[in-house]
């Protein structure tokens, strides 16, 4: 990821048997890394618990940086949407087959246009008229324990997906999770 500058990142997930996967990072477009997993897994984020889907900081201890921007975010469950290098998009992302997550920042909000899911703000998180890919508005984790949750669960299951958005950082974190 290049600091100060907006990074499209993607995360896919090629469910191929109950004890096999494969998680490929691309950033940009272009492959950056690649994880084949044994041993059974599954994506679901609160299996029977009704845990969120977080953007964001994690459970782990660490700082960011200085500011995160996120925006243009998408969540597809049972497809992958990339499956080599490609040009990332010089649009904002729209809904397409399998979408269950699409997060625009549109109109100052954070609401998920594909279904009700929308987000819940934490910690300092807040929409920011200071740093936008596309539109006016991102969202903003300024500081350590900030980030948007969904509502409810959203399950992900042991299938294939593809998770992507816009990221900009302005500092290195030192460490933790993003």
């Amino acid at each position: 990821i290049t600091l100060g500058q907006w990074n499209h990142v993607v995360l896919t997930h090629l469910y191929t048997s109950s004890s096999n996967s494969t998680y490929k990072i691309y950033s940009n477009g272009i492959l950056k890394s690649t994880l084949n997993h044994t041993g059974g897994f599954s994506w679901a984020t609160g299996a029977g618990s009704n845990q969120p889907l977080v953007i964001g900081r994690d459970e782990f201890e660490g700082e960011y940086g200085d500011e995160m921007f996120v925006q243009d975010g998408r969540l597809v469950v049972g497809s992958l949407v990339y499956t080599g290098n490609f040009t990332p998009p010089t649009a904002p992302l729209t809904a397409i087959t399998n979408t269950k997550l699409l997060l625009n920042m549109a109109n100052g909000q954070v609401i998920d246009r594909a279904q009700p899911n929308n987000m819940v703000l934490y910690g300092g998180a807040k929409l920011s008229t200071g740093q936008a890919k596309f539109g006016d508005t991102s969202l903003l984790m300024s500081s350590n324990g900030d980030y948007a949750a969904t509502a409810g669960s959203l399950t992900l299951g042991d299938g294939n997906f593809t998770v992507e958005l816009f990221l900009r950082l302005t500092g290195s974190p030192s460490t933790g999770a993003y």
